[in-house]
């Protein structure tokens, strides 16, 4: 089976090409936050967006051909009474779908500052940004983004922040959506969170693996995940500590999936299937395990 190798270097490398992230500390004049209090999605936002622009560099934005893209959030997000703005704002790319960064900005010393930057990248859907209700005083918010696509390929994942004395940490990290679609092989990861008051995370995993239109992995795990103040991220808590649920949580996350790693990890559900599967289970875990030698020149 040939896959095109261009597509799959654009698909690995997309979290390196979209998901690097700044810090620096721009700092925006007041009078521009007060246009951004005011715009109101009826007029253009060209002219908000190219002001903008001078005041970031010399980080930049994506050039737009017509219409910006501008979306703010005002909300709470910290320990102080003030508000702080969650802001998409960009333009378009090359290819004509909206390439926006995502900015943090908050008024500290009297100072409106860009506190956190990031490109995002999206194919045929609208940026997306959230926070989660929890009864916290620093709020976790995040952003979907797209970390690959390709033909037979498409990811998308949920980035968490907090804001914690003015510094933006990335603190926790979901696959969304993941999805392989090629000849004789059908893989799909989906998650489903939710999120306990006390500021605990929830994460449902359920993937599945397809040989030959025989799922011969289907599997549904939940782990719970615990605000960590020392390191400032959500770690996965196991009572007792389970190596194995460990290896699932990582080969979950990682992009370079392949038959070694799967095998490693659900080597149990596989051993059970090999005794009690269907008989088109069977072939097709046979044909997983004895995968046929392929031709150098393929």
């Amino acid at each position: 089976m040939k896959i095109n190798f261009l597509l799959l270097v654009s698909y690995f490398l997309s979290p390196l090409a979209y998901g690097q992230q700044g810090q620096a500390r721009r700092e925006i004049p007041a009078s521009w936050i007060a246009k951004l209090q005011k715009y109101d999605y009826k007029t253009s936002a060209n002219e908000l967006v190219r002001e903008f622009q001078t005041y970031i560099a010399p980080d930049s934005l994506t050039k737009f051909r017509e219409e910006a893209f501008l979306s703010p959030m005002f909300v709470n997000l910290d320990e102080d009474k003030e508000f702080e703005i969650l802001l998409f704002i960009g333009g378009e790319n090359s290819f004509g779908f909206y390439e926006p960064k995502f900015c943090v900005l908050k008024c500290i010393n009297e100072k409106w500052l860009m506190l956190h930057n990031e490109y995002m990248y999206y194919h045929n859907q609208m940026p997306e940004m959230g926070i989660i209700n929890q009864q916290t005083s620093n709020k976790l918010f995040y952003v979907q983004k797209l970390h690959g696509y390709g033909t037979g390929m498409f990811e998308t994942r949920l980035h968490f922040y907090k804001l914690i004395d003015g510094v933006v940490y990335n603190c926790f990290e979901a696959v969304n959506e993941y999805k392989v679609s090629m000849v004789g092989i059908e893989e799909l990861l989906k998650t489903t969170l939710s999120y306990g008051m006390d500021g605990s995370l929830f994460v449902k995993y359920q993937y599945s693996y397809s040989l030959e239109k025989a799922t011969i992995v289907d599997v549904k795990e939940e782990f719970r995940y615990l605000w960590d103040k020392q390191s400032k991220f959500y770690k996965a808590v196991f009572y007792p500590k389970d190596k194995i649920n460990e290896d699932k949580i990582g080969y979950f996350l990682d992009h370079r999936k392949n038959a070694k790693k799967m095998l490693a990890v659900f080597k149990q559900e596989l051993d059970e299937l090999a005794i009690n599967g269907t008989e088109q289970q069977k072939k097709a875990l046979h044909i997983f395990l004895n995968p046929p030698k392929r031709n150098k020149k393929d």
